[in-house]
Protein backbone atom coordinates (compact mmCIF):
# COMPACT_ATOMS: atom_id res chain seq x y z
CA UNK A 1 0.00 0.00 0.00
CA UNK A 2 2.78 2.78 0.83
CA UNK A 3 3.87 1.58 -2.50
CA UNK A 4 1.17 2.32 -4.46
CA UNK A 5 0.75 5.60 -2.59
CA UNK A 6 4.60 6.65 -3.70
CA UNK A 7 3.93 6.18 -7.15
CA UNK A 8 0.27 8.07 -7.25
CA UNK A 9 2.00 10.33 -5.19
CA UNK A 10 5.19 10.56 -7.76
CA UNK A 11 3.15 9.97 -11.01
CA UNK A 12 0.59 12.68 -10.27
CA UNK A 13 0.54 15.28 -13.07
CA UNK A 14 2.95 12.95 -15.06
CA UNK A 15 1.20 14.03 -18.21
CA UNK A 16 3.15 17.10 -18.30
CA UNK A 17 6.77 17.65 -19.78
CA UNK A 18 9.22 18.44 -18.32
CA UNK A 19 9.14 22.40 -19.12
CA UNK A 20 6.33 23.37 -16.81
CA UNK A 21 4.50 26.32 -17.97
CA UNK A 22 2.96 27.04 -14.68
CA UNK A 23 5.05 30.12 -14.17
CA UNK A 24 3.59 31.19 -17.49
CA UNK A 25 -0.37 30.46 -16.76
CA UNK A 26 -0.23 32.17 -13.45
CA UNK A 27 1.19 35.31 -14.95
CA UNK A 28 -1.27 35.62 -17.56
CA UNK A 29 -4.25 34.93 -15.81
CA UNK A 30 -2.85 37.06 -12.41
CA UNK A 31 -1.79 40.10 -14.40
CA UNK A 32 -4.69 41.11 -16.76
CA UNK A 33 -6.76 40.76 -14.11
CA UNK A 34 -4.46 42.47 -11.51
CA UNK A 35 -5.13 45.43 -13.56
CA UNK A 36 -8.44 45.32 -14.25
CA UNK A 37 -8.83 45.39 -10.79
CA UNK A 38 -6.57 47.98 -10.26
CA UNK A 39 -8.00 50.09 -13.49
CA UNK A 40 -11.59 49.75 -11.58
CA UNK A 41 -10.93 50.39 -7.92
CA UNK A 42 -8.87 53.21 -8.78
CA UNK A 43 -11.87 54.61 -11.08
CA UNK A 44 -14.27 53.65 -8.13
CA UNK A 45 -11.86 55.23 -5.56
CA UNK A 46 -11.53 58.84 -8.16
CA UNK A 47 -15.64 59.64 -8.31
CA UNK A 48 -16.89 57.90 -5.25
CA UNK A 49 -16.66 61.73 -3.69
CA UNK A 50 -17.97 63.14 -6.76
CA UNK A 51 -21.39 61.24 -7.57
CA UNK A 52 -22.65 60.94 -3.97
CA UNK A 53 -26.17 60.41 -5.24
CA UNK A 54 -25.37 57.23 -7.09
CA UNK A 55 -22.77 55.45 -4.66
CA UNK A 56 -23.84 57.00 -1.17
CA UNK A 57 -27.44 58.04 -1.39
CA UNK A 58 -28.41 56.99 1.90
CA UNK A 59 -25.70 59.11 4.19
CA UNK A 60 -27.48 62.35 3.32
CA UNK A 61 -30.38 62.71 1.31
CA UNK A 62 -32.78 64.74 3.83
CA UNK A 63 -36.10 62.07 2.42
CA UNK A 64 -34.31 59.31 4.05
CA UNK A 65 -35.45 59.36 8.16
CA UNK A 66 -31.97 60.19 10.49
CA UNK A 67 -31.94 56.74 12.03
CA UNK A 68 -32.82 54.86 8.64
CA UNK A 69 -29.21 56.71 7.18
CA UNK A 70 -25.95 54.63 6.62
CA UNK A 71 -23.32 56.11 8.98
CA UNK A 72 -20.48 58.19 7.91
CA UNK A 73 -17.85 59.72 9.53
CA UNK A 74 -17.45 62.69 7.27
CA UNK A 75 -20.17 64.68 4.70
CA UNK A 76 -17.71 64.20 2.64
CA UNK A 77 -17.56 60.36 2.54
CA UNK A 78 -13.72 59.69 2.82
CA UNK A 79 -13.76 57.49 5.20
CA UNK A 80 -16.49 55.25 3.98
CA UNK A 81 -14.53 51.83 3.75
CA UNK A 82 -14.05 52.39 7.51
CA UNK A 83 -17.55 53.31 8.58
CA UNK A 84 -18.37 50.03 7.29
CA UNK A 85 -15.60 47.84 8.49
CA UNK A 86 -17.07 49.21 11.65
CA UNK A 87 -20.90 48.76 11.21
CA UNK A 88 -22.15 46.63 13.98
CA UNK A 89 -24.67 43.76 12.95
CA UNK A 90 -27.52 44.97 14.39
CA UNK A 91 -27.79 47.99 11.81
CA UNK A 92 -27.30 45.17 9.09
CA UNK A 93 -29.47 43.20 10.17
CA UNK A 94 -32.19 45.93 11.18
CA UNK A 95 -31.72 47.64 7.38
CA UNK A 96 -32.26 45.20 5.54
CA UNK A 97 -33.62 41.41 5.00
CA UNK A 98 -32.58 38.36 6.84
CA UNK A 99 -32.04 36.62 3.89
CA UNK A 100 -29.34 39.75 3.06
CA UNK A 101 -27.77 39.88 6.47
CA UNK A 102 -27.00 35.64 6.33
CA UNK A 103 -25.91 36.51 2.78
CA UNK A 104 -23.25 38.85 4.18
CA UNK A 105 -21.99 36.59 6.96
CA UNK A 106 -21.74 33.93 4.94
CA UNK A 107 -19.38 35.60 2.80
CA UNK A 108 -17.67 36.78 5.67
CA UNK A 109 -17.34 33.01 6.79
CA UNK A 110 -16.01 31.45 3.67
CA UNK A 111 -13.55 34.97 3.57
CA UNK A 112 -12.26 33.83 6.78
CA UNK A 113 -12.22 30.21 6.34
CA UNK A 114 -9.85 31.02 3.08
CA UNK A 115 -7.56 32.91 5.02
CA UNK A 116 -6.92 30.73 8.07
CA UNK A 117 -6.80 28.35 5.97
CA UNK A 118 -4.07 29.63 4.19
CA UNK A 119 -2.54 30.92 6.92
CA UNK A 120 -2.20 27.10 8.66
CA UNK A 121 -1.78 25.34 5.30
CA UNK A 122 1.50 27.31 3.17
CA UNK A 123 3.57 27.63 6.05
CA UNK A 124 3.79 24.00 6.53
CA UNK A 125 3.03 22.31 3.72
CA UNK A 126 4.87 24.33 0.53
CA UNK A 127 7.58 23.57 2.15
CA UNK A 128 7.65 20.23 2.35
CA UNK A 129 6.39 20.16 -1.01
CA UNK A 130 9.42 22.22 -2.41
CA UNK A 131 11.53 19.56 -0.61
CA UNK A 132 9.46 16.92 -1.40
CA UNK A 133 12.38 14.47 -3.95
CA UNK A 134 10.13 15.43 -7.06
CA UNK A 135 11.39 16.71 -10.70
CA UNK A 136 8.75 19.26 -10.85
CA UNK A 137 9.51 22.65 -11.80
CA UNK A 138 8.71 26.25 -11.30
CA UNK A 139 5.27 26.70 -9.46
CA UNK A 140 4.67 22.96 -9.63
CA UNK A 141 7.42 22.76 -7.49
CA UNK A 142 5.12 23.46 -4.74
CA UNK A 143 2.31 21.25 -5.73
CA UNK A 144 1.39 17.99 -4.52
CA UNK A 145 3.09 16.25 -7.48
CA UNK A 146 6.24 16.73 -6.20
CA UNK A 147 6.10 14.87 -3.54
CA UNK A 148 7.94 11.80 -3.54
CA UNK A 149 8.69 10.13 -0.01
CA UNK A 150 6.11 8.56 1.82
CA UNK A 151 7.09 10.02 5.38
CA UNK A 152 6.01 13.53 4.26
CA UNK A 153 2.32 12.53 3.20
CA UNK A 154 1.52 12.42 7.32
CA UNK A 155 1.57 16.39 7.00
CA UNK A 156 -1.08 16.44 4.75
CA UNK A 157 -3.09 13.96 6.73
CA UNK A 158 -2.36 15.90 9.74
CA UNK A 159 -3.47 19.21 8.28
CA UNK A 160 -6.62 17.95 6.76
CA UNK A 161 -7.49 16.50 10.10
CA UNK A 162 -7.40 20.24 11.77
CA UNK A 163 -8.31 22.05 9.25
CA UNK A 164 -11.85 20.31 8.40
CA UNK A 165 -12.34 19.78 12.03
CA UNK A 166 -12.23 23.32 12.62
CA UNK A 167 -14.17 23.96 9.55
CA UNK A 168 -17.03 21.35 10.97
CA UNK A 169 -16.64 23.15 14.70
CA UNK A 170 -17.13 26.45 12.91
CA UNK A 171 -20.07 25.71 11.02
CA UNK A 172 -22.11 24.01 13.77
CA UNK A 173 -21.39 27.11 15.86
CA UNK A 174 -22.68 29.29 12.51
CA UNK A 175 -26.11 26.95 12.73
CA UNK A 176 -26.50 28.07 16.49
CA UNK A 177 -25.61 31.43 15.92
CA UNK A 178 -28.58 31.36 13.00
CA UNK A 179 -31.22 29.50 14.96
CA UNK A 180 -30.67 32.46 17.48
CA UNK A 181 -30.47 35.36 15.00
CA UNK A 182 -33.53 33.55 13.12
CA UNK A 183 -35.65 33.06 16.29
CA UNK A 184 -34.57 36.91 17.74
CA UNK A 185 -35.26 38.53 14.02
CA UNK A 186 -39.14 36.99 13.70
CA UNK A 187 -39.58 37.62 17.24
CA UNK A 188 -38.64 41.75 17.05
CA UNK A 189 -41.68 43.19 17.80
CA UNK A 190 -41.05 45.30 14.16
CA UNK A 191 -41.51 42.10 12.26
CA UNK A 192 -44.20 40.20 14.14
CA UNK A 193 -46.72 42.98 13.87
CA UNK A 194 -46.40 43.40 10.39
CA UNK A 195 -49.46 41.58 8.23
CA UNK A 196 -47.06 39.30 6.26
CA UNK A 197 -45.85 37.82 8.67
CA UNK A 198 -48.94 36.31 10.47
CA UNK A 199 -50.23 35.70 6.77
CA UNK A 200 -50.02 32.12 5.45
CA UNK A 201 -50.91 31.26 1.59
CA UNK A 202 -52.17 27.49 0.81
CA UNK A 203 -51.96 26.06 -2.33
CA UNK A 204 -54.99 24.07 -4.28
CA UNK A 205 -57.58 24.83 -1.30
CA UNK A 206 -60.78 23.59 -2.32
CA UNK A 207 -63.51 26.56 -3.22
CA UNK A 208 -65.84 25.93 0.05
CA UNK A 209 -62.27 27.48 1.77
CA UNK A 210 -61.56 30.60 -0.06
CA UNK A 211 -64.83 31.58 0.92
CA UNK A 212 -65.00 34.19 3.94
CA UNK A 213 -68.30 32.94 5.85
CA UNK A 214 -66.32 29.59 6.04
CA UNK A 215 -63.02 31.02 7.06
CA UNK A 216 -63.44 30.26 11.08
CA UNK A 217 -64.80 26.41 10.36
CA UNK A 218 -61.42 25.69 7.73
CA UNK A 219 -58.79 27.84 9.42
CA UNK A 220 -59.66 28.29 13.24
CA UNK A 221 -60.53 30.80 15.70
CA UNK A 222 -57.71 32.76 14.99
CA UNK A 223 -58.12 33.86 11.47
CA UNK A 224 -58.92 37.07 10.77
CA UNK A 225 -59.41 37.32 6.82
CA UNK A 226 -58.63 35.99 3.99
CA UNK A 227 -58.12 36.91 0.50
CA UNK A 228 -59.18 34.07 -2.55
CA UNK A 229 -57.05 34.24 -5.24
CA UNK A 230 -59.41 34.74 -8.52
CA UNK A 231 -59.37 33.83 -12.02
CA UNK A 232 -57.84 36.92 -13.37
CA UNK A 233 -57.62 35.73 -17.24
CA UNK A 234 -55.56 37.79 -19.43
CA UNK A 235 -55.02 40.91 -16.57
CA UNK A 236 -51.36 40.22 -15.82
CA UNK A 237 -50.20 40.64 -19.42
CA UNK A 238 -52.49 43.78 -19.51
CA UNK A 239 -50.22 45.38 -16.63
CA UNK A 240 -47.32 44.01 -18.35
CA UNK A 241 -48.00 45.75 -21.88
CA UNK A 242 -48.52 49.07 -19.72
CA UNK A 243 -45.83 49.19 -17.79
CA UNK A 244 -43.89 48.30 -20.72
CA UNK A 245 -45.89 51.42 -22.98
CA UNK A 246 -45.24 53.62 -20.03
CA UNK A 247 -41.64 53.20 -19.54
CA UNK A 248 -41.15 53.97 -23.67
CA UNK A 249 -43.30 57.25 -22.67
CA UNK A 250 -40.61 57.75 -19.84
CA UNK A 251 -37.82 57.07 -22.35
CA UNK A 252 -39.37 59.07 -25.09
CA UNK A 253 -40.31 62.30 -22.57
CA UNK A 254 -36.95 62.52 -21.48
CA UNK A 255 -35.27 62.40 -25.04
CA UNK A 256 -38.13 65.22 -26.09
CA UNK A 257 -36.23 67.16 -22.80
CA UNK A 258 -33.11 66.61 -23.79
CA UNK A 259 -33.68 68.08 -27.55
CA UNK A 260 -35.21 70.50 -25.94
CA UNK A 261 -32.18 71.74 -23.99
CA UNK A 262 -30.01 71.65 -26.59
CA UNK A 263 -32.42 73.94 -28.70
CA UNK A 264 -32.11 76.49 -25.90
CA UNK A 265 -28.64 76.24 -25.76
CA UNK A 266 -28.43 77.01 -29.41
CA UNK A 267 -30.69 79.87 -28.93
CA UNK A 268 -28.79 81.26 -25.95
CA UNK A 269 -31.92 81.18 -23.83
CA UNK A 270 -32.17 80.00 -19.84
CA UNK A 271 -34.89 78.14 -18.67
CA UNK A 272 -36.52 79.99 -15.54
CA UNK A 273 -40.04 78.54 -16.17
CA UNK A 274 -41.92 76.27 -13.64
CA UNK A 275 -43.66 73.82 -16.40
CA UNK A 276 -40.53 72.63 -18.46
CA UNK A 277 -42.48 69.69 -19.69
CA UNK A 278 -45.06 72.38 -21.42
CA UNK A 279 -42.33 74.55 -23.05
CA UNK A 280 -40.28 71.50 -24.46
CA UNK A 281 -43.38 70.67 -26.00
CA UNK A 282 -43.97 73.84 -27.20
CA UNK A 283 -39.82 74.29 -27.92
CA UNK A 284 -39.27 71.09 -30.06
CA UNK A 285 -41.00 71.10 -33.76
CA UNK A 286 -42.82 68.33 -34.79
CA UNK A 287 -40.26 66.54 -37.12
CA UNK A 288 -37.66 66.84 -34.15
CA UNK A 289 -40.01 64.80 -31.56
CA UNK A 290 -39.25 61.20 -30.85
CA UNK A 291 -40.74 58.98 -33.58
CA UNK A 292 -41.15 55.13 -34.38
CA UNK A 293 -42.18 53.08 -37.12
CA UNK A 294 -45.15 51.28 -36.56
CA UNK A 295 -44.91 48.26 -37.64
CA UNK A 296 -41.25 48.19 -37.45
CA UNK A 297 -38.99 48.87 -40.11
CA UNK A 298 -41.15 48.74 -43.19
CA UNK A 299 -44.33 50.62 -41.18
CA UNK A 300 -45.09 54.40 -41.75
CA UNK A 301 -42.96 56.76 -38.92
CA UNK A 302 -45.56 57.75 -36.16
CA UNK A 303 -44.67 60.28 -32.74
CA UNK A 304 -44.11 58.26 -30.07
CA UNK A 305 -45.41 60.19 -27.49
CA UNK A 306 -48.91 60.08 -28.99
CA UNK A 307 -49.00 56.90 -29.99
CA UNK A 308 -47.88 55.51 -26.36
CA UNK A 309 -50.19 57.99 -24.70
CA UNK A 310 -53.37 56.16 -26.49
CA UNK A 311 -51.83 52.98 -26.27
CA UNK A 312 -51.92 53.08 -22.50
CA UNK A 313 -55.19 54.79 -22.40
CA UNK A 314 -56.36 51.65 -24.45
CA UNK A 315 -54.96 49.45 -22.07
CA UNK A 316 -56.17 51.33 -19.13
CA UNK A 317 -59.58 50.70 -20.11
CA UNK A 318 -59.20 47.25 -20.56
CA UNK A 319 -57.85 46.70 -17.11
CA UNK A 320 -60.74 48.25 -15.55
CA UNK A 321 -63.16 46.11 -17.32
CA UNK A 322 -61.58 43.20 -16.56
CA UNK A 323 -61.41 43.93 -12.89
CA UNK A 324 -65.35 44.75 -12.98
CA UNK A 325 -66.02 41.68 -15.05
CA UNK A 326 -68.26 39.40 -12.57
CA UNK A 327 -66.38 36.15 -14.76
CA UNK A 328 -63.56 36.46 -12.07
CA UNK A 329 -64.47 33.90 -9.75
CA UNK A 330 -62.81 31.36 -7.62
CA UNK A 331 -61.96 28.31 -9.53
CA UNK A 332 -62.69 24.83 -8.03
CA UNK A 333 -59.02 24.95 -6.73
CA UNK A 334 -57.46 28.19 -5.72
CA UNK A 335 -54.65 29.76 -3.30
CA UNK A 336 -55.99 31.81 -0.34
CA UNK A 337 -54.31 34.36 1.58
CA UNK A 338 -55.28 33.96 5.76
CA UNK A 339 -54.05 36.18 8.07
CA UNK A 340 -54.25 35.66 11.63
CA UNK A 341 -54.32 37.32 14.93
CA UNK A 342 -50.89 37.03 16.28
CA UNK A 343 -47.80 34.96 14.89
CA UNK A 344 -47.62 31.95 16.59
CA UNK A 345 -51.34 31.28 15.30
CA UNK A 346 -50.11 31.47 11.86
CA UNK A 347 -47.31 29.13 12.33
CA UNK A 348 -49.94 26.92 14.66
CA UNK A 349 -52.12 26.90 11.34
CA UNK A 350 -49.03 26.39 8.77
CA UNK A 351 -47.92 23.13 10.73
CA UNK A 352 -51.34 21.34 11.34
CA UNK A 353 -53.77 22.70 8.23
CA UNK A 354 -53.53 20.97 5.09
CA UNK A 355 -56.00 20.57 2.08
CA UNK A 356 -53.68 17.67 0.17
CA UNK A 357 -50.94 16.10 2.84
CA UNK A 358 -50.31 12.90 0.92
CA UNK A 359 -49.46 15.56 -2.69
CA UNK A 360 -45.38 15.32 -3.60
CA UNK A 361 -45.26 19.17 -3.42
CA UNK A 362 -44.62 21.97 -0.81
CA UNK A 363 -48.88 23.32 -0.24
CA UNK A 364 -48.54 25.84 1.99
CA UNK A 365 -45.92 29.19 2.78
CA UNK A 366 -45.80 31.80 5.77
CA UNK A 367 -44.78 35.24 4.97
CA UNK A 368 -44.97 35.36 1.14
CA UNK A 369 -45.39 38.97 0.46
CA UNK A 370 -47.40 40.48 -2.52
CA UNK A 371 -44.37 41.14 -4.75
CA UNK A 372 -42.84 37.66 -4.49
CA UNK A 373 -45.90 36.01 -5.53
CA UNK A 374 -46.08 34.68 -9.12
CA UNK A 375 -49.59 35.34 -9.07
CA UNK A 376 -50.27 33.02 -12.82
CA UNK A 377 -48.56 30.11 -10.69
CA UNK A 378 -51.02 30.35 -7.87
CA UNK A 379 -54.46 28.95 -9.14
CA UNK A 380 -52.47 26.58 -10.98
CA UNK A 381 -54.12 23.01 -10.18
CA UNK A 382 -52.07 20.06 -8.95
CA UNK A 383 -51.73 17.79 -11.87
CA UNK A 384 -50.69 20.50 -14.03
CA UNK A 385 -48.00 21.58 -11.18
CA UNK A 386 -46.65 17.94 -11.01
CA UNK A 387 -46.35 18.05 -15.17
CA UNK A 388 -44.53 21.31 -14.76
CA UNK A 389 -42.14 20.49 -12.11
CA UNK A 390 -41.54 16.61 -13.46
CA UNK A 391 -40.89 17.96 -17.08
CA UNK A 392 -38.54 20.76 -15.68
CA UNK A 393 -36.56 18.38 -13.84
CA UNK A 394 -36.13 16.23 -17.24
CA UNK A 395 -35.22 19.52 -19.26
CA UNK A 396 -32.43 20.21 -16.64
CA UNK A 397 -31.39 16.64 -16.47
CA UNK A 398 -30.94 16.56 -20.48
CA UNK A 399 -29.54 20.10 -20.57
CA UNK A 400 -26.63 19.05 -18.17
CA UNK A 401 -25.62 15.97 -20.02
CA UNK A 402 -25.15 17.92 -23.43
CA UNK A 403 -24.02 21.55 -21.98
CA UNK A 404 -21.48 20.11 -20.18
CA UNK A 405 -19.78 18.57 -23.60
CA UNK A 406 -18.96 22.14 -24.73
CA UNK A 407 -17.57 23.03 -21.14
CA UNK A 408 -15.25 19.78 -21.34
CA UNK A 409 -14.24 21.14 -25.08
CA UNK A 410 -13.21 24.33 -23.27
CA UNK A 411 -11.47 22.55 -20.66
CA UNK A 412 -8.88 20.96 -23.00
CA UNK A 413 -7.71 24.12 -23.93
CA UNK A 414 -5.88 24.72 -20.70
CA UNK A 415 -3.47 21.62 -21.61
CA UNK A 416 -2.12 22.20 -25.21
CA UNK A 417 0.76 20.28 -24.70
CA UNK A 418 -1.32 17.33 -24.42
CA UNK A 419 -3.09 18.03 -27.64
CA UNK A 420 -0.23 18.40 -29.26
CA UNK A 421 1.19 15.30 -28.53
CA UNK A 422 -1.94 13.22 -28.86
CA UNK A 423 -3.49 15.31 -32.07
CA UNK A 424 -1.66 15.36 -35.32
CA UNK A 425 -2.79 18.46 -36.82
CA UNK A 426 -2.47 20.05 -33.47
CA UNK A 427 1.73 19.51 -33.70
CA UNK A 428 2.13 22.98 -34.39
CA UNK A 429 1.00 24.26 -30.48
CA UNK A 430 4.15 23.28 -29.72
CA UNK A 431 6.10 25.92 -31.40
CA UNK A 432 3.83 28.80 -29.91
CA UNK A 433 5.80 31.41 -27.33
CA UNK A 434 5.84 30.51 -23.72
CA UNK A 435 3.46 33.60 -23.00
CA UNK A 436 0.75 32.50 -25.46
CA UNK A 437 0.97 29.06 -23.54
CA UNK A 438 0.72 31.00 -20.55
CA UNK A 439 -2.87 32.23 -21.99
CA UNK A 440 -3.84 28.87 -23.24
CA UNK A 441 -3.26 27.42 -20.00
CA UNK A 442 -4.01 30.19 -17.67
CA UNK A 443 -6.26 32.76 -18.43
CA UNK A 444 -8.44 31.45 -21.77
CA UNK A 445 -10.11 28.61 -20.22
CA UNK A 446 -11.39 29.88 -16.79
CA UNK A 447 -12.62 32.95 -19.17
CA UNK A 448 -14.35 31.21 -21.50
CA UNK A 449 -16.14 28.77 -18.93
CA UNK A 450 -17.05 31.83 -16.72
CA UNK A 451 -18.53 33.37 -19.94
CA UNK A 452 -20.18 30.10 -20.81
CA UNK A 453 -21.77 29.14 -17.68
CA UNK A 454 -23.29 32.62 -16.58
CA UNK A 455 -26.00 32.20 -18.49
CA UNK A 456 -27.16 29.32 -16.79
CA UNK A 457 -28.49 30.59 -13.86
CA UNK A 458 -30.68 32.70 -15.60
CA UNK A 459 -32.00 29.93 -17.42
CA UNK A 460 -32.80 28.00 -14.68
CA UNK A 461 -34.28 30.61 -13.17
CA UNK A 462 -36.73 30.85 -16.02
CA UNK A 463 -37.22 27.39 -15.80
CA UNK A 464 -38.01 27.22 -12.48
CA UNK A 465 -40.86 30.27 -12.53
CA UNK A 466 -42.12 27.77 -15.14
CA UNK A 467 -42.03 24.87 -13.13
CA UNK A 468 -44.98 26.07 -11.26
CA UNK A 469 -43.80 27.47 -8.09
CA UNK A 470 -45.55 30.06 -6.19
CA UNK A 471 -42.98 32.66 -5.27
CA UNK A 472 -39.80 33.95 -6.42
CA UNK A 473 -38.54 33.05 -3.26
CA UNK A 474 -39.11 28.78 -4.07
CA UNK A 475 -38.21 29.48 -7.73
CA UNK A 476 -34.63 30.71 -6.49
CA UNK A 477 -34.29 28.05 -4.16
CA UNK A 478 -35.22 25.40 -6.80
CA UNK A 479 -32.75 26.93 -9.18
CA UNK A 480 -29.91 27.14 -6.57
CA UNK A 481 -30.45 23.37 -6.13
CA UNK A 482 -30.22 22.64 -10.08
CA UNK A 483 -27.07 24.77 -10.05
CA UNK A 484 -25.30 23.46 -7.24
CA UNK A 485 -24.22 19.82 -9.25
CA UNK A 486 -24.25 21.51 -12.38
CA UNK A 487 -21.54 23.44 -11.21
CA UNK A 488 -19.60 20.39 -10.13
CA UNK A 489 -19.89 18.79 -13.34
CA UNK A 490 -19.15 22.09 -14.85
CA UNK A 491 -15.53 22.16 -12.36
CA UNK A 492 -14.75 18.05 -12.88
CA UNK A 493 -15.31 18.72 -16.57
CA UNK A 494 -12.27 21.73 -16.94
CA UNK A 495 -10.52 19.58 -14.47
CA UNK A 496 -10.22 16.57 -16.32
CA UNK A 497 -8.23 17.97 -18.69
Amino acid sequence: MADDIIAIAAGHGSHRSSGSTSGQAILAAFIPTFVIAVVYVAIFAAIHNSYRKIYAPRTFLGTIDERDRTPAERASGRHWFHAFRTMSDVFVLQHNSLDAFLYLRFFRFMVWTCFLGCCLTWPILLPIHANGGGNATQLDRLSFSNIAKNKYLWAHVAIAWIFFLGILLAVAWERLRLIGIRQAYFLNHEYSTLLSSRTVLWLNAPREACQPENLREYFGDHAEKLWAVRDTADLDELIAKRNESAYALERAELDLIITAVELRKKQGSVANGSNGHAESQQLVPRSKRPTQRKPPVVGNQVDTLDKTRDKIMEINSAIDDRRASPSRNVPETSAVFVAFDCQPAAHRAFQQISFRPQQPLEDRFLAVIPKDAIWKNLTMPLPTRLSKASLALVFVVVFTIFFSIPTGIIGTISNPEYLAENVSWLSWLNDLPPVVHGLLTGLLPPFLVQWFVSYVPKLLRYIATLSGEPTFSQAELKAQAWYVPRSTVFDAALGVS
